[in-house]
């Protein structure tokens, strides 16, 4: 069978799709099903099946295309290359961990090992870092040590429920 891909997102962060007519011979063990939810951003890199609706995603797992866990998504095909994506599609993808913590952690013992040794919370200066090396902004003694620019989360990781599941 022929299926078309996800192609690659434009600088914008968009997925863009496959240009028309161009598909590819399926091909289990390199192809798979995206986990329901996933932003198309997420998906490039040639080994995810585009699939208009649940039915075209039932018959692609029935031809033996895997569907990973969102858990095993996130470690195999986001953070390994969070250092790459638009800062929009990297932060709105962690967000989405720490939102889903809980289940993923359920779904995968080693995942939340795993998110700590992750560099993934940007600081007002714009470089990433684990959520272990920063301080809660309540904390302020650690700009006048560190400097605002490198101490505490910023952006969408600094609103107070994402601030409690970094801790």
């Amino acid at each position: 069978p022929i299926f078309e891909l996800h192609r690659a997102a434009p600088p914008d962060g968009e997925a863009a799709p496959a240009p028309a007519g161009e598909c590819v011979p399926l091909q289990r063990g390199v192809h798979c099903v995206a986990p329901p939810g996933v932003p198309e951003s997420l998906l490039a890199g040639g080994r995810f099946v585009r699939s208009g609706s649940e039915s075209e995603r039932r018959l692609l797992r029935f031809l033996g295309v895997e569907q990973p866990a969102r858990s095993a998504f996130f470690r195999s095909h986001v953070f390994g290359r969070l250092a790459d994506l638009p800062a929009e599609a990297r932060d709105g993808a962690m967000v989405s961990v720490l939102r889903e913590l809980h289940a993923l952690g359920s779904e995968d013992a080693g995942f939340v090992d795993s998110l700590r040794e992750l560099r993934f919370v940007p600081t007002a200066g714009g470089s990433l870092h684990r959520a272990s090396e920063l301080f809660h902004p309540k904390v302020h003694a650690a700009a006048e040590l560190l400097g605002v620019e490198g101490a505490y989360p910023a952006g969408v990781f600094s609103a107070p429920d994402l601030l409690s599941a970094l801790e």
